[in-house]
């Protein structure tokens, strides 16, 4: 999901913005928008689950959730969240 969220915002930012002010082409905005939003809204929805599941700390949590209000902070996170879900597998196991 952290993915799907950075790609959208991304795509809202880096390209649907620019062509609404410089281009004149408000529909990349009005299609992206919507998309970015639900991407948003379950990102911090599967982010609420995994910290209700425990495992997760509170600067963990702050850090994924701040992150994805950056371009490109989601990706940055990857390598965290990868391995956090290792992580927690292991837990569930042992």
């Amino acid at each position: 999901m952290s993915r799907i969220e950075g790609t959208t915002l991304i795509l809202l930012v880096g390209i649907a913005v620019p062509l609404k002010y410089f281009a004149g082409y408000p529909d990349g905005v009005k299609l992206t928008g919507p998309v970015h939003g639900a991407a948003f809204i379950t990102y911090l929805l599967a982010l609420a689950e995994a910290t209700a599941a425990g495992g997760w700390r509170p600067r963990e949590v702050l850090r994924t959730a701040l992150l994805t209000i950056i371009p490109f902070g989601p990706f940055f996170n990857d390598r965290f969240l990868a391995a956090k879900a290792l992580a927690l597998e292991s837990q569930k196991r042992a």
